[in-house]
């Protein structure tokens, strides 16, 4: 009910295979630089009041909603906060803990819940355009964000970023490094005025496979 809410802004990349489609259009030169932006704990973090004042506001604009359910916005929304109230436990030696805040870990209703409120974030940090920032290109998969932005920028956009939500969504920053960033699987690097890429392993990565 709520999937089709989603995915519908600009920035959204499906994952790391159409990033890599979008990028290799893009022109860049030396003024430009590649950086990316991390949300730190994303779904302990998500303000929920705040996520389902919007889950209510979008179902009830959703002209396509009765097509897909007779539940009301409100009861959907309803259900929604059941879920990630009743949802929010964990196991941990033996002894079962409430998580007071954001997003249950491992409920498949989180990763949805997260990307209607990072959207949110998004309509509220940028409501005349990303070119505000000097920001060139722009794209989020979940809380990881990849940037082409106007040297000196970078910190500008980091601490706007962090200003929408401060209490509650903080975002870190990766800068490229002698013309490269890694980012999700990819390891973006430029080459003249384009950029290329290649499959990113983390340096702790030992190319073992378990067993099966």
């Amino acid at each position: 009910m709520l999937k089709p809410l989603t995915g519908k802004r600009n920035s959204h990349t499906e994952n790391s295979a159409s990033l890599v489609t979008e990028i290799r259009t893009l022109e860049i030169d030396n003024e430009d630089i590649l950086v990316s932006y991390d949300v730190k704990d994303l779904f302990t973090s998500i303000p929920l009041d705040i996520t389902y004042t919007i889950i209510l506001d979008t179902l009830s604009k959703d002209a396509l909603l009765k097509d897909r359910t007779k539940l009301s916005p409100y009861h959907l929304t309803e259900l929604v906060k059941f879920c990630m109230k009743e949802g929010n436990f964990f196991h941990w030696k033996r002894t079962f803990f409430c998580q007071k805040r954001g997003a249950p870990m491992g409920s498949p209703l989180s990763p949805i819940v997260a990307e209607i409120f990072m959207e949110h974030l998004e309509e509220r940090a940028f409501p005349y355009g990303i070119a505000e920032y000097n920001v060139k290109f722009f794209k989020r998969y979940v809380d990881d964000v990849f940037a082409i932005v106007k040297k000196g920028q970078e910190d500008r956009l980091l601490n706007h970023l962090n200003s929408i939500f401060p209490h509650d969504i903080q975002f870190t920053i990766e800068k490229e490094s002698r013309g490269r960033l890694p980012f999700l699987d990819l390891l973006i690097i430029r080459h003249g005025t384009k950029l290329k890429t290649t499959v990113y392993r983390k340096p702790t990565n030992s190319g073992k496979y378990l067993n099966f």
